[in-house]
């Protein structure tokens, strides 16, 4: 197979973060932060209170063979860095993906939320390329794509946001 075939497949909300409540650490508690290699577990992917992220779960999800993210945040040009996290299935340590920057643009959504309309990748490790879509097309629009290569589960941990809520969704093929 040279390519992967599209399935049909909706906009699935992964979840929101606060601001005030930034879900990863940048400094060490009981876990480590995300730029920090040593014991990243999957029972360590935990938000600042010590509950367990969200996570994306590919081999729940119609096989997703490929993944496409996307960032919806509260304000016009508000800006936040997270960073992606995946597994292999019955693995438990954790490999960082990639760090990303959004910043939302002036297309809205039903609510009123602001699509992320530049994504820009800080830092790539993922084996196959990261695309990022381009919005200078007029769009509204940015996504992020990637092959989960087998891959069972994904995280997306947030280390800074300007102000208000990001949410991010996520569909697969």
């Amino acid at each position: 197979m040279n390519a992967l075939e599209t399935i049909r497949s909706v906009w699935l909300q992964l979840r929101s973060v606060v601001y005030t409540a930034l879900d990863w650490p940048t400094t060490t508690n009981s876990y480590n932060p995300a730029t920090t290699v040593t014991h990243r577990l999957a029972t360590r992917m935990v938000d600042k209170t010590e509950t367990a992220l969200a996570a994306i779960e590919c081999s729940d999800r119609f096989s997703f063979n490929g993944l496409e993210l996307r960032a919806r945040l509260t304000g016009a040009g508000a800006v936040s860095t997270f960073h992606i996290f995946g597994r292999r299935s019955g693995s438990t340590n954790v490999k960082l993906i990639a760090t990303v920057v959004a910043t939302a643009g002036s297309q809205v959504d039903a609510n009123g939320y602001y699509f992320a309309t530049t994504l820009s990748k800080s830092a790539e490790y993922w084996p196959k390329t990261i695309t990022v879509s381009s919005e200078p097309a007029g769009s509204g629009m940015c996504t992020l794509f990637f092959d989960t290569m087998g891959w069972s589960d994904f995280w997306i941990g947030v280390t800074a946001l300007s102000a208000g809520t990001i949410y991010f969704d996520y569909a697969g093929f």
